[in-house]
C-alpha cells in the first residue's frame, strides 16, 4: 500500500505544466484504478498474492520509480534548453513566443498521435520485439548517418577557413611587394630629380661664364681700337657690364631659387607619398592581422562547436535508443513523428519569411531551434507514450485481477 501511495506521488510530481490537460486525466486515471487494485488487495492479500508476486510488483515499482526519475530529469532538460540566451533582447522574446505558440501546436498534434498510438498498442503488442529492434537498428544508422554529414559539413567549413587564411596571406604579400616597390620608384624619381637640378645649376653656371668672358674680350677690342674717351668709356662699359652682371645673376639666381623650390615641393610631395604609403601599410597590416585572428577564432569555434555537437550527439543518440528500448516504439512511430516535425520545421520558416526576419540573421538561430523543438517534442511523446503503456499496464492487472475475484465467487 506504501509503494503504491509513493508510486502515485511520484506520478503527480514528475508532471510537466505543459501538459496539464494529458496529466490530470492519466492521474486520476492512474489513481483511480490504483486506488481499486489497493482495495482489492487488501481484501484477498492473504489467498491471491504469492511472495514471488508481491516481490515482482515491488521491482516493477522500482523499476517505475527510475524511470519516472529519469523523465523528469530528460523533461527539465528540455525545459532548460527552450529558455533563450539574450532574455533582454526584444526580437529574441518575439521569436521565443512564436516558437512557444507553435511547439504548443506540435505537441497537441503529437498528443493526438499519442492517443490514436494508444488505441493500436494493443494490437501491436505481438510484434514488439521485432519493431524494437528494427527500430533500434534504423534509429542507430540514422544517427550515425547524421553524425557523418555534420561532421562532413564542419571539415568543409575548416577547409574554406584555412583557403581563407591562406588567400589573405597571400594578398597581404602582395600588397607589402607592390608597396615595396613603389618606394624604390618613388626614390629613383627623387634621386633623378636631384640629379636634374644639379645639372641644370652647372649649365647655368657656365652659361654666364661665357658671358662674361664674351664681355671681356669685346671691352678688349673696344679699348684697342679707340683712346679718346677712355675713361668715360670704360664707366660706360663698366656700367655696362655691371648691368649685364646684375642680369646674368638675377636670370641664374631666379632659375636657381626656382629650382631649389621646385625641388622642395618635389621632396614634400614624395616624403608626404612615403609617409602615406608607410601609414597604409601599417593599416594593411593591422586590417590583415586583425583578420587572420578572426579567421583564427572562427575555426576554433567551428572545432568547439563540432565537439560539442559530437558529444551532444553521442548523449542524445544514447537517451533516443534507451527510451526506444524501454517503450518500445514502433518504426512506423518515429517515422511519422519526425515527418510531423520535419513539416513543423517548414511551417516555423515560412512564418519567419512573412514576418521579415532576414535569412542570414536567423539562419544560425533556426537549426538550433528547430532541433531544440524536435528533442522537446520526442521526449513529451516519450514521456506521454510511457504514462499510456503504464496505465494500460494498470488496467490490464486491474481487470485481471476482477477476473479472479470473479472466478473466487464462482
Amino acid at each position: 500500500m506504501a509503494d503504491i501511495e509513493t508510486l502515485v506521488s511520484a506520478i503527480t510530481n514528475a508532471g510537466n505544466s505543459d501538459e496539464i490537460p494529458i496529466r490530470e486525466v492519466l492521474r486520476e486515471t492512474v489513481s483511480a484504478r490504483l486506488s481499486a487494485k489497493a482495495t482489492a488487495a487488501v481484501t484477498t492479500v492473504d489467498s491471491e498474492v504469492t511472495a514471488a508476486e508481491i516481490a515482482s510488483l515491488k521491482a516493477d515499482l522500482v523499476a517505475t520509480k527510475e524511470r519516472i526519475s529519469e523523465t523528469s530529469k530528460s523533461l527539465k532538460k528540455s525545459r532548460e534548453l527552450s529558455q533563450p540566451i539574450y532574455k533582454d533582447n526584444e526580437e529574441l522574446k518575439k521569436e521565443r513566443q512564436e516558437v512557444e505558440a507553435e511547439l504548443l501546436v506540435v505537441r497537441r498534434v503529437s498528443n493526438e498521435t499519442i492517443e490514436k498510438l494508444d488505441k493500436e498498442l494493443a494490437e501491436a503488442r505481438k510484434d514488439l520485439e521485432t519493431s524494437r529492434q528494427e527500430g533500434i537498428i534504423e534509429t542507430s544508422l540514422a544517427t550515425t548517418t547524421a553524425q557523418k554529414q555534420h561532421l562532413d559539413s564542419l571539415e568543409s567549413e575548416l577547409a574554406s577557413a584555412h583557403a581563407a587564411t591562406a588567400l589573405v596571406e597571400k594578398m597581404l604579400a602582395t600588397n607589402e611587394a607592390e608597396l615595396a616597390s613603389d618606394r624604390e620608384k618613388y626614390l629613383t624619381e627623387l634621386e633623378t630629380a636631384h640629379k636634374t637640378a644639379a645639372k641644370e645649376f652647372l649649365r647655368l653656371q657656365g652659361e654666364a661664364s661665357i658671358s662674361h668672358k664674351e664681355l671681356t674680350n669685346k671691352i678688349s677690342v673696344l679699348e684697342k681700337k679707340s683712346t679718346i674717351g677712355l675713361e668715360t668709356r670704360k664707366r660706360e662699359i663698366e656700367m655696362v657690364t655691371e648691368k649685364v652682371k646684375v642680369e646674368r645673376n638675377a636670370k641664374a639666381d631666379k632659375a636657381i631659387e626656382e629650382l631649389k623650390a621646385k625641388q622642395k615641393i618635389e621632396m614634400k610631395a614624395v616624403e608626404s607619398r612615403v609617409e602615406s604609403l608607410k601609414k597604409e601599410i601599417e593599416m594593411l597590416k593591422k586590417s590583415r592581422s586583425t583578420e587572420a585572428e578572426k579567421l583564427k577564432k572562427e575555426i576554433t569555434d567551428a572545432g568547439l562547436k563540432l565537439k560539442k555537437s559530437l558529444d551532444e550527439l553521442t548523449v542524445v543518440g544514447k537517451a533516443r535508443d534507451s527510451a526506444i528500448a524501454e517503450v518500445g516504439i514502433s518504426t512506423s512511430q518515429i517515422t511519422s513523428l519526425t515527418a510531423q516535425i520535419a513539416t513543423k520545421g517548414e511551417e516555423i520558416k515560412k512564418a519567419r519569411e512573412k514576418t521579415g526576419i532576414s535569412e542570414s540573421r536567423t539562419v544560425a538561430t533556426t537549426t538550433s531551434r528547430f532541433s531544440m523543438i524536435f528533442w522537446v517534442v520526442f521526449w513529451s511523446a516519450i514521456s506521454s507514450l510511457f504514462w499510456s503503456f503504464f496505465t494500460f499496464a494498470a488496467i490490464k492487472a486491474n481487470s485481471n485481477e476482477s477476473e479472479a475475484e470473479g472466478q473466487n465467487e464462482l
